[in-house]
């Protein structure tokens, strides 16, 4: 995990293009955790990253003592660090279900007898899939 001081192994300054774009976060900000717990899942779905990589690895240690750091830093910062995290377990949750929906009706189709609800939700994750996809 990297510091100010001593940059970590997966460095991004170092690595970055004089003219790419980046964001940092810091551990003040109650909700790198969250962000971090979100990163780890979006890597390991979209670029099939391991995770128990390396890097993954030390982003799951890294918010977990930015979420601990949070909480040190009184009880309204350690207040908003929680909430971020339950909605981020609850993004990753609804993205697991998204996903088993989308392999349940696939496997299912023929079988499944035609009814609006099931109209409704093909409608849904129809529109969400457009939603992600990258726009020319």
């Amino acid at each position: 995990m990297g510091t100010k001081e001593c940059p970590g192994k997966f460095d991004c300054y170092a690595k970055a293009k004089p003219d790419e774009p980046y964001f940092t976060l810091i551990a003040r900000d109650p909700t790198m955790g969250a962000v971090l717990m979100l990163w780890n899942v979006l890597r390991e779905r979209t670029c099939g990253q391991d995770a128990a990589s390396e890097q993954s690895t030390e982003a799951h240690e890294c918010s977990i003592a930015a979420i601990r750091h949070a909480g040190g830093l009184g009880q309204e910062k350690g207040r908003r660090a929680h909430h971020a995290v339950i909605l981020a377990k609850a993004m990753i949750e609804a993205l697991h279900s998204s996903e088993e929906l989308a392999e349940l009706l696939a496997e299912n189709k023929a079988r499944l007898v035609r009814t609006p609800v099931l109209a409704e939700l093909e409608v849904r994750l129809a529109a969400a899939v457009a939603e992600s996809e990258p726009k020319p």
